[in-house]
């Protein structure tokens, strides 16, 4: 007698994640956005065993705009360089100057989170190796690391639980995450911008100024995520950093999450986002103004498809009923 669909796609998940367990530890997390697509595509897929062929159907075509977006975000920095956009560097380090009163917010952070050498090295020129200022890790460095870390993980984790328990819930997040996306990206391309610690290298800001994210994982003996880090940063978008998508997808995260989750945790869910921007600030990755942009954006891709998605539910009410196939309403995130 043949096992049941529901057995082997038991079976097959409980592989699938000895398999992938055995690939975190062996090679690290897989934090590539080609692997991260990879891994969740082949989860959901096993998961849709037993399925109808339909439900096959649906994972390629609702998987395809998160592929785009990965496809995307590789050839952004080749798009960047044909269009040949000057760097800009001063917009966004003045407009932090003018929010805080004639400081910058990164200076000042790591001049005072760090460990108290780092104010006086500041001040007088603190060695800097490969872009990290000496100076002893903090053990915060750990908590803002996991916060870097969940940039690559969370907008997959909650699109693959969204596809599993609500394609349409899943549909309405895919939409405002691929605008997001693409909203970013034509800013990258029409506004090329240097982060701070960019801006440091290039005397804008004081020369001692680091990329101090990636030590944290050194400490927890994850060095093989900080290298995959690493050797992704190396090939990504150097001047993509007005707005910040990190600060954008957890912001969209939050939004989505809200009304999902009790009343006692959504302070929990909005700090997720704040907590993000912080780090990225604090780590040299990005200015405040960079943040409040990457979260406006969000915003902004919310609220456009809650009119249209609204629309669309006021012309199938005025179309009059719809047949049984079609008879569920477009969802409407709340917000």
């Amino acid at each position: 007698m043949l096992p049941s669909a529901t057995v082997v796609r038991r079976v097959a998940l409980v592989i699938y994640a000895v398999v992938l367990g055995w690939w975190s530890g062996e090679y690290g997390v897989p934090i590539g956005r080609d692997y991260i697509f990879g891994w969740a595509f082949v989860g959901l897929a096993l998961a849709s065993i037993g399925k109808s062929w339909r439900a096959i159907r649906d994972l390629i075509l609702d998987w395809g705009p998160f592929l785009l977006v990965v496809v995307a975000y590789d050839f952004s920095r080749g798009w960047a360089d044909e269009l040949g956009m000057a760097v800009h560097y001063t917009p966004q380090l003045e407009a932090d100057r003018w929010l805080f009163f004639g400081h910058v917010p990164t200076e000042w952070l790591q001049e005072h989170l760090y460990h108290p050498e780092a104010a006086r090295g500041l001040a007088n020129g603190v060695p800097v190796i490969r872009g990290r200022p000496t100076v002893p890790m903090q053990w915060f460095e750990v908590v803002f690391d996991l916060t870097y870390l969940s940039h690559y993980l969370a907008s997959f984790v909650l699109a693959a639980v969204l596809w599993v328990k609500n394609r349409r819930h899943f549909q309405a997040y895919a939409r405002r995450f691929t605008t997001l996306s693409a909203l970013g990206f034509l800013t990258y391309a029409l506004f090329p911008a240097a982060p701070p610690w960019l801006a440091a290298r290039n005397g804008y800001l004081h020369p001692a100024l680091g990329r101090f994210g990636g030590r944290g994982f050194s400490w927890m003996q994850l060095k093989s995520i900080r290298t995959m880090i690493e050797v992704g940063a190396s090939q990504s978008n150097l001047v993509a950093a007005v707005p910040s998508l990190h600060a954008g997808f957890a912001t969209l995260v939050a939004i989505t999450l809200w009304s999902r989750v009790p009343r006692w945790a959504r302070p929990f869910v909005a700090a997720y986002p704040v907590l993000m921007g912080f780090m990225l600030v604090a780590n040299g990755e990005h200015y405040v103004v960079d943040i409040i942009l990457g979260a406006a954006y969000a915003f902004a891709a919310h609220k456009l498809w809650n009119r249209i998605e609204a629309s669309w539910t006021h012309r199938r009410r005025e179309d009059g009923p719809a047949p049984a196939a079609d008879a569920a309403p477009v969802l409407t995130l709340p917000g």
